[in-house]
């Protein structure tokens, strides 16, 4: 390994190529960035300004090409590119005006710029024509077609085009520009074929640089292969990986992490996947077999996020967890889905485990478990999901925070717990409509009430009714002196609730129960939803209750905690 002190004119002077990796983020500086270099640049150009440090360069000898030094940019891409873009912008600029107020070797160099720290001119039509060749793909189509004239709509251009604008509107001095390019200084470190890259990339990383953990994976994956190996294993699975997670390749490398460690203490993962795969670094079998696991699940994440298989019951069952909002399942999720496509598990099994992951999360979510430990639950059930039996048994072994609450539980907790305000209340009563009649469907559903949130009584009357009509809502009648305290205790309770139109539910609102039962208008869709005559499966029993009191409160429910255990098992 060498360090050297260079100016960017030294940087680029010679026959050398620098080649930016495939397996390297794309050119993505801004305005802001641009801003600045060219500040720094401005100012150290000024008479009596010492050098001035711009950072460092670190790139890997990949050997004589042709008569051509070539080197992999390591580190620094972005900045060197820059420069390149600014240099460009020099040349279109100085080519327009004089160069009479310049010292005549400086204008000998400004003049030739293109030509001797832009190209490598004998190598004109080849490969090796450009001192810095951006990544394969559209960075490089659109750096070669600057360099021709042609300006593109790519963030290459972009930068190109600002310092241009720059350069015209503030006609800054050619002297202190050329001079402020030879001052900014910066540590060139190069690296032999031999030495390992990713130790000193991690190194300088490590200082602040904004480097995600996708592109240390990224770069961890490429950086020990050839070239040749690079460009063939980026393009067959690194791109459609990335395709295939649509915007969510960190997600995905995460969860992968998550699941082939056996861990949930892997946010920041790259460090554990790289432990966990360090035998693969270099070999370019062991990375194709590797890259070919992870395209397998990003095809399995595609389809899961965007509930998008085309098996029909298992479309159903991805939506439904998918609306749980649980994220951290998504590991577990990923390893059953996997071992269904490998035939490792059978359909009905994984459904089945499917099912019982959202009862988990359903169950506890009813009863307001805190969530904290639910990434030990999900690494507990991920090591014992080979077999359904493995994991209905892990399941019953979950204790304490981490358990699934059984029957017994909740329906002790759900004869008092106030329902209405969970998030996600009608959901869960929708789903039990569904489960007694499939074909349900509601124009503007919402929770009624039975014995309603404003509750009538004879000290407490309805207003703005006649005389005759005020016994209709006074649920004193109903419930005698226990009225006020059996409402504190039930009124949000689950046995309390049922589905209504909404503008039903403003109609029967505050009445009586038995006003309620007998409730006889016809509604806009043709329906009477008073509980005698009402469509709505979960209300029909209210039809035959001979009055609302406690007891048929506690009744209901235990009706309404049986449909639940119903719909979300315990194994």
């Amino acid at each position: 390994m060498r360090i050297e002190q260079k100016d960017f004119f030294m940087l680029l002077s010679g026959i050398n190529q620098y080649q930016i990796p495939i397996y390297q983020r794309n050119y993505a500086w801004k305005k802001d960035q641009c801003q600045r270099l060219l500040d720094d640049i401005v100012k150290a150009g000024k008479p009596g300004n010492p050098n001035h440090y711009i950072g460092s360069v670190i790139v890997k000898s990949e050997g004589d090409m042709g008569g051509v030094n070539v080197y992999n940019v390591i580190d620094g891409q972005q900045r060197t590119t820059t420069i390149t873009l600014l240099l460009l912008a020099l040349t279109e600029y100085w080519s327009t005006r004089p160069l009479a107020s310049v010292q005549s070797t400086t204008a000998k160099i400004l003049e030739n710029i293109k030509q001797a720290y832009l190209t490598n001119v004998i190598f004109s039509g080849s490969s090796l024509f450009t001192k810095v060749l951006p990544k394969s793909g559209n960075d490089r189509i659109e750096y070669d077609n600057l360099l021709h004239g042609v300006i593109g709509n790519g963030a290459i251009s972009a930068n190109y085009s600002f310092f241009l604008h720059e350069l015209e509107s503030k006609a800054y001095n050619q002297e202190e520009i050329y001079n402020g390019i030879k001052n900014s200084q910066l540590a060139l470190v190069t690296l032999d074929a031999n030495e390992n890259p990713q130790l000193l990339f991690e190194a300088v990383n490590d200082t602040g640089v904004d480097l995600t953990d996708v592109d240390l994976v990224r770069n961890w994956i490429f950086m020990g292969l050839s070239g040749t190996d690079q460009d063939k294993l980026y393009r067959e699975y690194w791109e459609p990986i990335e395709k295939l997670s649509l915007g969510k390749t960190d997600k995905l490398l995460f969860y992968f992490t998550q699941l082939k460690s056996e861990s949930s203490k892997a946010q920041h993962y790259y460090n554990v996947f790289k432990k966990k795969f360090i035998l693969y670094a270099g070999s370019a079998e062991k990375v194709e077999n590797l890259l070919k696991e992870i395209k397998k699940y990003a095809e399995l994440y595609k389809m899961y996020i965007t509930t998008s298989s085309k098996n029909k019951p298992l479309k159903i069952i991805l939506e439904r967890l998918i609306n749980t909002k649980k994220d951290v399942f998504t590991p577990l999720i990923l390893k059953i889905l996997y071992q269904l496509d490998l035939n490792i598990l059978q359909q009905d099994d994984a459904m089945e485990m499917l099912n019982y992951i959202e009862a988990y999360i359903v169950r506890r979510d009813i009863l307001t478990i805190p969530t904290n430990s639910l990434g030990e639950a999900m690494i507990s059930l991920l090591k014992n999901c080979g077999t359904l039996s493995d994991f209905t048994t892990e399941i019953k072994k979950l204790k304490d925070s981490r358990r699934m609450p059984d029957d017994t539980e909740m329906h002790t907790q759900l004869q008092l717990k106030d329902f209405y305000n969970l998030s996600g209340a009608y959901g869960y009563l929708e789903r039990i409509e569904k489960f007694l009649n499939p074909a349900f469907s509601l124009d503007d559903p919402t929770i009624e009430h039975i014995l309603p949130e404003t509750m009538h009584t004879t000290s407490f009357p309805k207003k703005g009714v006649s005389p005759n009509n005020v016994d209709d809502y006074n649920w004193e009648l109903d419930l005698g002196a226990e009225a006020q305290a059996i409402h504190d205790k039930y009124q949000h309770t689950i046995g309390n609730l049922t589905i209504l139109p909404r503008r039903e539910n403003s109609r029967m609102g505050d009445l009586r129960f038995e006003k309620k039962q007998k409730w006889s208008n016809i509604s806009s869709g043709g329906f009477n939803y008073g509980y005698l005559y009402t469509p709505i499966r979960i209300s029909q029993s209210l039809g035959k209750n001979a009055k609302w009191d406690e007891s048929a409160i506690l009744a209901r429910c235990a009706e309404m905690v049986n449909y639940i255990c119903q719909i979300w098992p315990h194994p």
